[in-house]
């Protein structure tokens, strides 16, 4: 019994090494033309340009060099899995852009969860916002229910560890966003 999880761990470790070696180009491959940020199993391409036919230009080679990569490395993408989101200026008119890699395309939208935060196309974090109301009210609750139970001591403890972990949880990106007032 112990060596079947040990094998099963070994097993583990040695598919996440080979991920990692066969990902360890992507950044490489691209980094002229597009900013590639991994982290764990999950990656993000940033390209930037305010000119539309750049950006598009950009767009399509960087999703030529990710499918020449994957193919070289026999890997496949997950186009149910993989997203387009576009961030904008208030002043700035969404361009109007299809995204495809290896014949799929790749789905647009207007908000995405990226470590925990709910970030949209206009970095307004309304929605962040509204997802953590709920989530603090609850701990509210507890709060004032443990009151009368408990010492001022635990009650900071509960505090520190259950609303203001999740309060202050990405407080440097959101903080100055007029819908942070609902928190406060």
């Amino acid at each position: 019994m112990e060596n079947y999880y040990t094998r099963s761990s070994t097993r583990l470790s040695t598919g996440s090494l080979l991920f990692l070696v066969y990902i360890n180009d992507h950044p490489i491959t691209i980094r002229k033309i597009a900013k590639s940020i991994i982290f764990t199993y999950d990656t993000s391409i940033i390209i930037t340009n305010d000119n539309k036919v750049d950006f598009g230009n950009t767009l399509q080679l960087t999703m030529i060099e990710l499918s020449n990569l994957f193919r070289s490395n026999l890997l496949t993408l997950n186009c149910d899995k993989t997203y387009f989101l576009q961030f904008l200026t208030k002043k700035q008119n969404e361009m109007q852009q299809q995204v495809a890699i290896s014949n799929s395309l790749i789905t647009n939208i207007n908000s995405t969860k990226f470590l925990g935060l709910s970030i949209d196309s206009t970095l307004s974090w309304k929605n962040h916002v509204t997802e953590l109301t709920p989530k603090l009210n609850k701990t509210c609750y507890v709060i004032r229910t443990l009151t009368f139970l408990r010492s001022p001591g635990v009650l900071r403890m509960v505090y520190y560890s259950c609303f203001h972990s999740i309060m202050s949880y990405g407080i440097v990106f959101r903080g100055n966003s007029p819908h942070s007032i609902n928190i406060f």
